[in-house]
């Protein structure tokens, strides 16, 4: 079995609506596609189409760059989706370590999105985390 190296962080980007009331955002994670190995979930592709997502839906959308083969092989962009899902569960009781997210993310409103590769992804989140209350950070 092949073994990938330990990620050195997960990155993301997260794109706010131009304008939205004082009332807290619903939240879209997404996964973009990319055959597991190219394109970027931070390139113009994903970012204008997030960009997009937020705007005309008024949320917050964050798009998570998840590793590519060969660099790491799978399971690591099935394991990093689950870390950034985390990422956002920890601030469930409003009082995560990001205060923006605390203050402005109604996390009784979390999705899931996704295109190409990024449903296989997709689906190894949702059944992971419908099998379990909440994951352990």
């Amino acid at each position: 079995m092949l073994k990938s190296p330990p990620p050195t962080r997960l990155t993301a980007r997260l794109f706010f609506p131009k304008s939205h009331e004082n009332k807290k955002l619903p939240i879209v994670l997404y996964f973009n596609g990319s055959g597991f190995y190219s394109r970027s979930a931070l390139g113009p592709e994903y970012s204008n189409h997030l960009a997009d997502i937020a705007n005309q839906s008024n949320v917050l959308a964050v798009s998570v760059e998840y590793s590519k083969f060969p660099a790491r092989h799978p399971p690591a962009c099935y394991e990093e989706a689950l870390t950034s899902l985390d990422w956002i569960a920890l601030h469930a009781s409003g009082h995560g370590p990001e205060p923006w997210l605390n203050n402005h993310v109604n996390l009784q409103r979390v999705f899931v999105a996704r295109n190409s590769a990024g449903t296989n992804i997709t689906h190894y989140v949702v059944s992971k985390v419908g099998k379990q209350d909440i994951r352990k950070v």
